[in-house]
């Protein structure tokens, strides 16, 4: 998996961070990524600790917080631009 922004990429993160079991965790696989659910299994088959999920949680937290930042910034860029032209 290389898009943690998919749909089938933050249902698995949040059902990580919840302690999902691998099944419930691979439900969560959409589209492309079908094919490579072997692969997934794998990678997936270890439960995750308390404190591993803790920092997940954050991770994916902090990685929400700057998207936001991200749009205002793109927001107000856009907007100085249709003030110059």
């Amino acid at each position: 998996m290389s898009d943690i922004s998919g749909v089938s990429a933050k249902a698995i993160i949040q059902g990580l961070i919840n302690g999902q079991v691998l099944d419930t965790l691979l439900s969560h696989v959409k589209g492309r990524l079908k094919s490579k659910k072997a692969d997934l299994a794998l990678a997936l088959d270890c439960p995750l600790g308390a404190r591993h999920r803790y920092l997940l949680s954050e991770i994916k937290d902090h990685i929400q917080d700057l998207e936001k930042r991200i749009s205002k910034i793109d927001g107000y860029l856009v907007a100085g631009a249709k003030l110059v032209a």
